[in-house]
């Protein structure tokens, strides 16, 4: 219900109790629960939807968001919001442009915008995209499957997969596959696929492994033995030696 105080209110529903309590100068919004969009209280909130116990209830000033859910955008932590959707029970957006669907989803930070969060109990940063359940994907990366993550910049595509942080870059790095591990330097492609342990490593096939620097493993099962090696499946060279004396084969 709307408070007798509130004024210059048009084009508004509110329906439950102390749905829009504080609401001024506000219009164009749609409140259906128990608490729904209770703390909006600064002039020109327009064109919100909320809907659910406490929905909207925390941000001041929101505007154009479309919140369903119970506590979505329910917490101190996130107290602007404009340009959002946020669907689901307990579900966080950042400032702007961000849409969060599941349950316990949320972007990392307040400041955070324009990204894409889908599944439960998983959190996205800035123009990141997050899908599936226990995602963490973090500033301007994408993070696919279950409980994959990544830092900054990077890729991870698969159940499990993983792009960690080196002391090198903090920023980039790329796994693909169920499982696949590499670093914010290094590229893993296959399932099980492993090079997290190796700066600017490629490891590309199943179960395909590089521990050291500068080296690349090709095929199922490929493992590198030492720096500047190229291994395909049981076979290594010599790629790119330091001392330029070409490539030798040490298969």
């Amino acid at each position: 219900r709307l408070d007798s105080s509130t004024e210059t209110l048009n084009d508004n529903v509110a329906i439950g109790n102390f749905a829009m309590q504080n609401s001024t100068k506000s219009n164009k919004n749609v409140a259906i629960g128990p608490y729904a969009m209770n703390s909006m209280t600064t002039s020109g909130s327009n064109s919100n939807v909320a809907i659910g116990y406490k929905a909207l209830n925390y941000v001041v000033a929101p505007t154009s968001n479309v919140v369903i859910g119970n506590d979505a955008q329910n917490s101190s932590s996130f107290t602007l919001s404009q340009n959002n959707v946020v669907i689901g029970n307990t579900v966080s957006a950042g400032i702007s442009n961000n849409v969060i669907i599941g349950n316990a989803c949320s972007n990392n930070l307040q400041a955070d915008y324009g990204s894409i969060c889908i599944g439960d109990t998983s959190t996205v940063g800035t123009n990141a995209v997050a899908i599936g359940t226990n995602v963490a994907a973090s500033a301007n990366s994408v993070c696919m499957g279950l409980k994959s993550n990544a830092v900054a910049g990077g890729v991870a595509i698969g159940s499990g997969s993983v792009v960690s942080a080196s002391t090198i870059l903090n920023s980039g790095g790329v796994s693909i596959g169920a499982g696949a591990l590499s670093n914010d330097t290094s590229v893993s492609i296959g399932s099980s696929a492993d090079s997290h342990s190796s700066s600017y490593g490629i490891a590309i096939g199943h179960k395909s492994t590089v521990a050291y620097d500068y080296s690349i493993a090709l095929g199922s099962e490929a493992v590198t033995s030492d720096q500047y090696q190229l291994s395909i499946c049981s076979l290594a060279y010599k790629i790119g030696k330091p001392d330029g004396t070409g490539v030798e084969s040490s298969a």
